[in-house]
């Protein structure tokens, strides 16, 4: 069975059967109610392209959208782990159909595992499947530490956190969801500003990462999405945005003001979350993507992320809505 969502709208359809497979979900941020607020926040001019196949050996729900030519896995440039969403094995056959049907003329997904189900199915297709490395998450197991042991490991990264919350500095959780908004939106100025002076790629120019957040917040603020400031001498320091699962912190962001830079402001607020996960026995933290060098100092394990870009076959395009 083959069922195809196409349009710009209408991925409520989706919500029973995209919910029943959240278990086994790769990552956070393909549950259905982070998606479905990326797609409000990014889905302008784009069109849904989500296939569901079930055999009697597993089903899969693979939310893509199209990008021109291109199909892309919802979540893309914000993400950091995108496959779809699987319960037994690949219907790979069904996929490729659902695929053909689509009428694109390639998958790249920008971040994956090697060993996920989206790269073994396509492994499985005549696609012109390539593959290279793109980065790495940063792992800390802080279920295996106490907090005293991880100062004790990092002794120079709780000495700064301790001087500094000696000296005035204090970390705040915020609660309020209109005093969240006006904090997105000032910590997207400060990431705006820094990587057009630093020349690199302004990723967060169009508004898309902070209308996102902020429809996350209206309803997970204090909840599944933390967001806290350090304050020195009473003005905004830093500030991080993590999602706390159970089982894993996420660590999203962290925004620092340039006026306090010789304070270490960001990494001294990371390490107070850091602590805190110890502290209450969190079995990780997830540092996402990105080689920064705290993340390089802290971590314990990584999980190897790849970039795959699958040639696709062609049938002539068909609008199959699901019911």
């Amino acid at each position: 069975m083959i069922r195809i969502l196409n349009g710009r709208s209408g991925l409520g359809a989706l919500r029973a059967h995209w919910q029943a497979l959240e278990a086994a979900a790769p990552s956070l941020f393909q549950r259905y109610d982070l998606a479905l607020a990326w797609w409000r926040a990014f889905g302008a001019g784009r069109e849904l392209a989500v296939i569901e196949a079930e055999n009697g050996r597993g089903r899969a729900l693979l939310p893509l959208y199209r990008d021109g030519e291109r199909l892309r896995v919802l979540g893309s440039g914000a993400f950091d782990r995108l496959d779809m969403l699987l319960e037994g094995e690949p219907p790979v056959a069904d996929i490729a159909q659902g695929m053909r049907r689509i009428g694109c003329a390639s998958l790249e997904v920008a971040a994956t595992s090697a060993d996920g189900p989206l790269a073994r199915c396509l492994a499985a297709l005549d696609s012109r499947l390539t593959q290279e490395d793109f980065s790495a998450m940063p792992l800390l197991h802080t279920g295996r530490w106490s907090a005293a042991d991880l100062r004790a490991a990092h002794p120079r990264s709780a000495y700064r956190h301790r001087r500094l919350l000696g000296r005035g500095g204090r970390v705040r959780a915020l609660r309020d969801y209109d005093e969240a908004r006006a904090l997105l939106a000032a910590a997207f100025r400060l990431k705006r500003a820094n990587l057009q002076a630093t020349g690199q790629e302004d990723l967060f120019a169009d508004g898309c990462h902070e209308r996102w957040l902020a429809l996350l917040a209206r309803r997970h603020l204090g909840g599944l999405l933390r967001l806290e400031i350090l304050s020195i001498d009473g003005r905004f320091a830093a500030a991080v945005l993590y999602f706390a699962e159970p089982d894993c912190w996420h660590l999203y962001f962290t925004v620092y003001e340039p006026r306090f830079a010789k304070e270490s402001p960001g990494t001294v607020l990371l390490w107070d979350v850091l602590e805190r996960a110890a502290a209450q026995a969190v079995p990780r933290v997830n540092f996402l993507t990105g080689e920064q060098w705290y993340k390089l100092r802290w971590h314990d394990d990584r999980l190897p992320l790849v970039r795959l870009r699958a040639g696709l076959d062609r049938a002539e395009r068909t609008a199959v809505a699901c019911p």
